[in-house]
Order: structure tokens, then sequence, then C-alpha cells
């Protein structure tokens, strides 16, 4: 057999085919058949086990052994100095990833940051501050109502992470709770004014309507 030929073969039945994808025809149309079978009937995609209401796409029982399997695969790569994402020799034992991989996982890490924030902030008015009117981004900050941020964020984060790392993990755990209506879109300054005893522009805004309501009282 050539290289040509060898090349060709299907990754799943390991026979000759001549299709552009690693896969032939047929392992192409079973495999999408077997994974519209487990969607429809709620299965675990290892064990074909029923799924509970909380699993998503595996049952507990598969999902921990995969995590484990996971685990022991990067200490045994780490332990022999090796990319435990690609398998290549490391530059520096101090890291566990090569700098191709670390470069790939920082770009895909900062897409899914992105996406997430974005629905985030679309669902609670856009980019825009509830109180001023602020749009700029780099200005904005998703806002606790009920002034109880610093807890909630130390909650979710076990308190071992960056600011950043902690706001990441804030939009995961919002879009997991279906977006309770605990949060608003504040900037910083309405936000630390807020903590202050109350924003100044609310407060303008209160005693505006004071004086409107009174001056319109004094004008019968």
């Amino acid at each position: 057999m050539n290289q040509e030929d060898f090349q060709k073969l299907c990754n799943i039945c390991k026979k000759p085919h001549s299709e552009t994808t690693k896969a032939c025809r047929k392992c192409k149309d079973y495999h999408n058949n077997y994974s519209k079978k487990i969607k429809e009937n709620r299965l675990c995609r290892q064990c074909c086990k029923p799924l509970c209401e909380t699993d998503k796409g595996t049952c507990i029982e598969c999902t921990d052994k995969l995590l484990q399997r996971r685990k022991t695969k990067k200490e045994t790569r780490y332990a022999q100095g090796l990319c435990y994402v690609c398998s290549n020799k490391l530059e520096d034992i101090k890291y566990r990833l090569c700098k191709s991989c670390s470069i790939s996982k920082r770009k895909s890490y900062n897409k899914t940051i992105r996406k997430q924030k974005d629905l985030v902030y679309n669902y609670y008015g856009g980019y825009k501050c509830n109180c001023c009117g602020e749009s700029r981004e780099i200005f904005l900050v998703i806002d606790h109502i009920n002034n109880d941020g610093n807890i909630h964020r130390k909650e979710i984060s076990k308190g071992k992470h960056s600011s950043s790392s902690r706001s990441h993990k804030l939009c995961s755990w919002i879009i997991r709770n279906n977006y309770p209506p605990m949060f608003q879109i504040l900037c910083h300054n309405c936000n630390y004014a807020k903590s202050q005893g109350g924003c100044p522009h609310l407060k303008q805004d209160t005693e505006w309507l004071r004086n409107s309501l009174e001056s319109g009282c004094n004008s019968y």
C-alpha cells in the first residue's frame, strides 16, 4: 500500500475511501444517526443510560471517569516533560503547555469570554450604564443591585483568582442560572458612588423632580 492510499483510510473502520474528510461516508452516516438517537432519547453519550434533568451529554458517573482520565493523562505527560495537549517536548519544565498550544488556548479562552460577556451585557440592556448612560465598554461593569457583589464573587470564584477571572466566572454563573434579576449594568463611577450612599445622578434627578413639583404647586 502506497502513501496516498494510506492517507485515505477511514480513521474509524480503517478502510480506504475517497471522501475529503477523515471518516468514510458510511461511518459518518452511522455516527450522525447514532448521535441523533442519543439526543432524542436523552441518553448518556458514553454508557447510553438515561440522563437526569441536570446532566448535559454524559451522566455523572461517566463525567467523573472522563475528568479523572484527563487528569491522569495531564499528570503523566507533565511528569515526562511533555505538553499535555500535543505531547511535544516542553521548552521550560515549569510550564504545562508548549508555546503554540498556550497561544491557541489563550485565543480560544478569550473568544469564549467575549461571547459570554456579550450575552450577559445584551440581556441587561446592552453596553450602556443604567444610571448615567455611559456607553464606552471599558468604563462599564456588572453591578449587584443588592450591594452584595464582593461576597457573591468570592463564593463563585472561591477567592483563588484575579479580578478578571472573577468577572469571567460571574458571566458564566449568570448564564448558567438563567440571568437572575439581581444584576444591572453601571459604569465604574456610578458603581462606586452607589456603594458610598447613592449615586449623585439619582440624587440630582430626585432634587430636580422635587423642585419641579414645588415650583408647579407654587404657581397655582
